[in-house]
């Protein structure tokens, strides 16, 4: 397997960032575009990876954002390691060093700061560490927090300090079960208009059995939307309603299942999907999740093609839709769906990676829990906070709203 990656080193870019003759230049230019490459899998028993060959393309001078998703039918998956312009961006692998130049073909030797970071890439999941690679970054660090998911997605940017260079992007897919023998895709979504535009396009998929009619979703829709509208942010173009007619509307938050259900094929070039079930098998009170932070965006077919809300955790003592609660929740999953973190995690020390966000630390009756109710006037009323409460929670950020307007599919 070191033959192999070696191999794949060699077609990294030189560290002027260019790609060379044959990659495409990805995207359309004036708006949002997807394109798509296809990759053969290889199974490398010795790190109990799936890699599919490096993936090169280049990004035009007007590039505002892009997201990358890798497709390996539902199994968990990610890029092993990313550059953009000659810089290595994110890296679980142990090949490369965040920050560094990207070199040709030479396995880079990691000082002490990265040694502290005994790689998930070769151990963490396996609790078999095979000494093969150096340590590396680890998945889920900064500054993509990248990692692997059901169709583990990388977007630039994630802050404001992430914006991507025009030049050359490279990076080497992987996944995490053996898929030797079989093929795979890369989805690359850019954006390349004006950061004013942003309209997204919506496929709303009502499962039956969800137990929500057309009109209670219209209304839920429209309340998103006026969340959005009041924040600055995202605006709705087209809106399809579909219905899905399966064996249960009933789904795990995680797993295959949930993964087959997202995977559908619906139609709308750049759409993101919002799916209604009747609720979460074993979690009780979630509202909804999405895919991923980022999730797959504006891509169909994948495992991780868009979020999911339950019908059941939004009724009231009178066995209504709350309307405002679950308007809130599909702003809140999009925007994880986008790449937006919480702004307070439940145990009030952890917090997002934006400047402008307050961080809430309240916790009065020392339960370890932060709710919305105790952070009231101090972040509990952002859409992005961890958990609902008995107050309104639809402030958005500037800088949310600047990172909703830059997503990849914003048209």
């Amino acid at each position: 397997m070191l033959f192999l990656l070696l191999a794949c080193s060699s077609k990294l870019p030189e560290v002027d960032g260019s790609c060379g003759r044959n990659a495409a230049e990805v995207g359309v230019a004036g708006g949002s575009g997807l394109d798509t490459f296809d990759i053969d899998w290889t199974w490398s028993r010795r790190d109990s990876m799936s890699y599919g060959e490096v993936i090169a393309f280049e990004l035009g001078d007007d590039i505002k954002s892009f997201a990358v998703t890798v497709d390996a039918g539902g199994s968990p998956s990610g890029a092993a390691w990313m550059t953009n312009a000659g810089l290595v961006i994110t890296d679980s692998s142990g090949e490369k060093y965040y920050g560094d130049k990207a070199r040709n073909g030479q396995v880079d030797s990691w000082d002490s700061w990265d040694s502290a970071w005994d790689s998930a890439w070769d151990s963490g999941d396996t609790g078999n560490d095979t000494g093969w690679y150096p340590d590396g970054d680890g998945w889920g660090l900064g500054p993509l927090w990248h990692s692997p998911a059901q169709a583990g997605t990388i977007r630039m940017p994630i802050d404001m300090n992430t914006d991507p260079s025009p030049g050359c992007v490279t990076l080497l897919p992987v996944a995490k079960e053996d898929l030797g023998g079989t093929s795979g895709q890369v989805h690359v979504v850019t954006k390349r208009s004006a950061p004013t535009s942003h309209v997204i396009d919506l496929n709303v998929i009502n499962l039956e059995g969800s137990g929500i009619s057309d009109d209670d979703i219209w209304n839920a829709v429209a309340d998103m939307e006026r969340i959005y509208a009041a924040g600055g942010t995202l605006e709705l173009g087209d809106v399809t309603l579909w219905y899905d007619d399966l064996d249960t509307a009933y789904f795990p938050a995680g797993g295959k299942e949930i993964g087959q259900l997202r995977a559908g094929d619906y139609e709308g070039d750049l759409a993101m999907n919002m799916f209604f079930i009747a609720d979460f098998l074993g979690d009780s009170g979630t509202l909804g999740i999405a895919s991923g932070i980022p999730g797959a965006m504006g891509v169909q077919g994948t495992a991780g093609s868009g979020v999911t809300v339950s019908v059941e955790t939004h009724l009231d003592s009178g066995g209504d839709i709350d309307i405002p609660l679950m308007g809130s929740t599909m702003a809140h999953e999009l925007g994880h769906q986008f790449g937006l973190f919480h702004t307070t995690e439940a145990d009030g020390g952890t917090h997002d990676v934006l400047d402008d966000t307050p961080e809430c630390t309240s916790d009065p009756d020392g339960d370890g829990y932060a709710t919305a109710d105790e952070c009231a006037g101090n972040g509990g009323e952002n859409f992005m906070f961890w958990g609902a409460g008995n107050i309104t929670q639809e402030d958005i950020s500037s800088q949310q709203a600047t990172l909703l307007n830059s997503s990849p599919p914003a048209k």
